[in-house]
Order: C-alpha cells, then sequence, then structure tokens
C-alpha cells in the first residue's frame, strides 16, 4: 500500500502527520499518568528540570524520507538536552535514585 504513494508530500499530507505525532504525544503522557505511582510523581516533580514550554514531538507518523529526515532534525533542535554521564556515579548520588 505505501509504495502505492506518490512522490509528491503536501502540506496536507504533512498536517496529517503531525496530526499522528500530536496523538502519539498524547498517548505516552497518559500512559506515564496511568502507571505513575502518585507519591513518586511528587518527588520527581520537586527535582526534575522544568519542561519545555511546549511539547516535543517525536516524529513517529510515517513520512517520505527527506520529509521525516527533516521531522527527525526538528525534533532533535528542540528536544532539552540530557546532561552527559560523566562516568560512574559516587555513593551518594547513587543512593539518591533509591530515595536513601
Amino acid at each position: 500500500m505505501l509504495d502505492d504513494l506518490t512522490e509528491t508530500w503536501t502540506r496536507t499530507d504533512e498536517n496529517i502527520a503531525t496530526l499522528v505525532d500530536i496523538q502519539n504525544w498524547w498517548l505516552e503522557a497518559e500512559y506515564v499518568k496511568w502507571t505513575t505511582d502518585p507519591e513518586e510523581a511528587k518527588a520527581a516533580s520537586r527535582s526534575a528540570d522544568p519542561t519545555p514550554p511546549l511539547p516535543v514531538l517525536r516524529a513517529v507518523a510515517y513520512r517520505p524520507p527527506a520529509a521525516h529526515a527533516a521531522a527527525v532534525e526538528r525534533y532533535e533542535a528542540r528536544r532539552p538536552q540530557q546532561p552527559k554521564p560523566s562516568g560512574q556515579m559516587d555513593a551518594r548520588s547513587f543512593g539518591a535514585l533509591f530515595g536513601l
């Protein structure tokens, strides 16, 4: 079925793909709410980094390769940068992971 698609990628096609990405983001957010312990969520919110002002959408919908590469590039540019691990953890940091 996907082989029958034409090579043109219109704004409508991109809008539909973006809607699929938004639905995926929403479902993942709901899943986190459903499976997270409320006490754990409170503890995490106190120590968490601030959330981005707008949701950062991963490109999960089908797009032609060039459009997909552009969507992934936008995602990577908007995604909050996570600090790179510096190697081994000291004992205090390890204990903090378990609330000790």
